[in-house]
């Protein structure tokens, strides 16, 4: 049953992606088939047994240009069909209430008759709507002003009058049940997309966003601006990717970046930091921001180490593999989102410089660290003084490699794991 009417509402406008063609296709369609099925009813259950053969015919008549109607539809006529509909109502309605008359209750059928165009037109097609109705509301007047005036031209006897009245109340619960069964359809169907592009949006925001900041960016606040006093911040580089690029196809270049990047973003989420963006094949992360775990310089330091595992377990399709250049250091920052459209959550200020420079200085295959991450670091990992040097753009800096985690704290892990 249910495929049946599925079928029937998708007539003519299956795989229709437009909502609103859809929505007053399926309307069409239903009007079409309840009307065929108020014509073909009284004229089999009502006009005929009671032998106004006449009446009978006009009906059975009707019933079969509105499935001609439907198949206009079917065809994809839409406009056509659409306008049809509207002329074969309004004869309908003049034509059975002159036949039948006031006492055999075809008044009911005018609430149908009246509704339908705003069903059969869509909210911008009002030049349509607007002579659907005028064409309807004419035929209203007419109908009823023939049916008290020269009704009823037909022969059906009283007690079928009566059935008729039954008739055509039913007639119209039935038609009222399956447009508001329809709508009810369709506001369920809206609020499951609604939901769903709702979870998508959240997903969105929760892969480019800190999750504070996703929520201060829902309740509209702008700008969304933050001076922190102390941020973690760590660029990784990898060496030889771009002699790796020039010797590959795009394709080939592209899937192995994004499968490298890809690991770099399950670290960054092992170890809850905040990833903030990729700048050709660097990478930059942070710890500190807000919503991030504590402990952050001791996180981002865990996740220093870690990349260097993940991308030595790295091989191109020729065998080789890539080198990891890694800078960090702790200090303020400014955080915000910026732009419109595509908008971003970055950091600002001579941090982010610094540990972006001290990156580009780091040897391939080490870990360079300023004086402050060091002290933050102090006792959890081991160090290997590099010496003062200048870095460009902001001057000289005393600066250590990071070696790896202290062996008591190293020792502590491993107990606790066991």
């Amino acid at each position: 049953m249910w495929n049946a009417f599925r079928w029937l509402l998708e007539l003519g406008v299956r795989g229709e992606i437009d909502q609103q063609r859809f929505r007053t296709g399926a309307l069409t369609n239903i009007t079409f088939v309840i009307l065929a099925g108020i014509a073909f009813g009284a004229g089999v259950g009502v006009h005929f047994p009671a032998g106004d053969v006449t009446a009978g015919l006009i009906s059975l008549l009707f019933g079969v240009l509105y499935f001609v109607g439907l198949g206009m539809q079917a065809r994809g006529w839409h406009a056509a069909a659409r306008y049809l509909l509207v002329l074969l109502a309004s004869l309908h309605y003049i034509t059975i209430c002159l036949v039948m008359g006031p006492q055999s209750g075809v008044g009911i059928y005018g609430i149908a008759f009246a509704t339908s165009p705003f069903l059969l037109f869509a909210r911008e097609e009002k030049r349509q709507l607007a002579i659907s109705f005028v064409s309807l509301g004419v035929a209203l007047l007419v109908g009823q002003y023939l049916m008290y005036a020269y009704g009823p031209l037909g022969s059906t006897p009283e007690h079928s009058l009566v059935a008729s009245r039954i008739f055509a109340f039913t007639a119209m619960v039935l038609y009222s049940g399956a447009i508001i069964g329809y709508y009810k359809m369709a506001v369920h169907r809206a609020e499951d997309d609604l939901l769903a592009e709702k979870g998508r949006s959240e997903d969105l925001l929760a892969n480019i966003l800190p999750e504070p900041i996703s929520a201060r960016l829902k309740k509209l606040e702008n700008p969304i601006a933050d001076r922190l006093d102390e941020v973690t911040v760590m660029f990784a580089d990898l060496s030889g990717f771009t002699n790796f690029a020039s010797r590959n196809p795009p394709s080939e270049v592209v899937k192995l970046l994004n499968e490298i990047f890809c690991g770099f973003d399950e670290l960054a989420d092992h170890h809850h930091l905040e990833k903030i963006k990729t700048i050709g094949d660097a990478y930059m992360v942070a710890g500190g921001l807000p919503g991030c775990s504590a402990d952050a310089t001791a996180k981002v330091a865990a996740m220093a180490l870690d990349l260097f595992t993940y991308v030595s377990s790295v091989r191109t399709g020729d065998g080789g593999n890539f080198g990891l250049r890694v800078g960090i250091h702790v200090g303020p920052a400014v955080a915000g989102v910026i732009g419109r459209r595509k908008f971003t959550y970055d950091l600002w200020g001579d941090t982010v410089n610094l540990a972006s420079r001290l990156q580009e200085a780091a040897p391939v295959g080490r870990i360079l660290v300023s004086a402050e991450a060091r002290n933050a670091l102090e006792g959890r990992f081991n160090f290997e003084p590099r010496g003062v040097l200048d870095i460009r753009g902001i001057g000289p800096i005393e600066t250590h490699y990071l070696l790896g985690v202290a062996e008591p704290v190293r020792s502590m892990q491993a107990g606790i794991n066991t």
